[in-house]
């Protein structure tokens, strides 16, 4: 019979083979809103359907986060304390797949936009995804170091994804009251952008497991702020 310390260790074990999980599906959803965008602005199909295909990989991946997670619940009875620790990687898996989910949408606006990108608008999305995009990786360091002040990066960044935001929109509604015949294109062009907001909401639901789960408070991430 396997003895309380060996269970132990390998409980710990078992839990740093998730977070590795965590970790290599955070990665992928990284990748694929960069791609994702660099598809959209470069007309590029390819790259589009290439980060469309790749979907399935993080939804696999969830799926074992998930089903590990619930099979260490049943076999070894954790104490509170690791209970959180299951329940925040859980919840994170099921954010990052949301992450995804967005690239997904982003990249099917390279299939779908009618004509050409239009130029002028190719820097905001690139700046967008690159901070949206730097967000994650911040929350991704944040939870395998453990280091809860690299957070402060997390709230700042969403602040400025927001503000990118609403200046693209701002922008694309004037240009579409002057030429009614940019609809289509500035539609797509808003609804890129607003995938990438969403995946930084998405990155600060994530922040916010963390805060909770080390502190036991939300008061940084209060929803009062944005």
């Amino acid at each position: 019979m396997e003895s309380p310390q060996s269970s132990r260790r390998t409980f710990e074990a078992n839990l740093a083979d998730l977070k590795s999980l965590v970790v290599e599906m955070g990665s992928r959803a990284e990748r694929m809103l960069g791609s994702a965008v660099l598809a959209v602005v470069n007309e590029d199909e390819t790259l589009a359907r290439e980060v469309i295909d790749s979907d399935s990989v993080l939804d696999r991946l969830e799926l074992e986060i998930q089903s590990t997670c619930m099979v260490i619940i049943a076999r070894d009875s954790p104490v509170a304390t690791d209970v959180r620790t299951i329940g925040a990687v859980m919840s994170i898996s099921s954010e990052l797949e949301r992450i995804g989910d967005d690239a997904v949408s982003i990249a099917k606006k390279a299939i779908s936009m009618p004509g050409e990108f239009p130029r002028d608008y190719r820097e905001d999305l690139i700046e967008l995804s690159e901070k949206s995009r730097a967000m994650l990786l911040n929350v991704l360091s944040a939870f395998t170091k453990d280091d809860l002040e690299s957070l402060d990066s997390v709230i700042a960044a969403d602040a400025e994804v927001d503000a990118i935001w609403k200046r693209i929109r701002r922008r694309i509604k004037d240009q579409i009251r002057a030429n009614p015949d940019f609809l289509d294109t500035g539609f797509k062009v808003i609804q890129a952008s607003h995938h990438l907001e969403y995946a930084s909401d998405h990155v600060v639901s994530i922040a916010e497991r963390l805060e909770f789960l080390r502190t036991g408070n939300l008061v940084r991430f209060s929803r009062a702020q944005y």
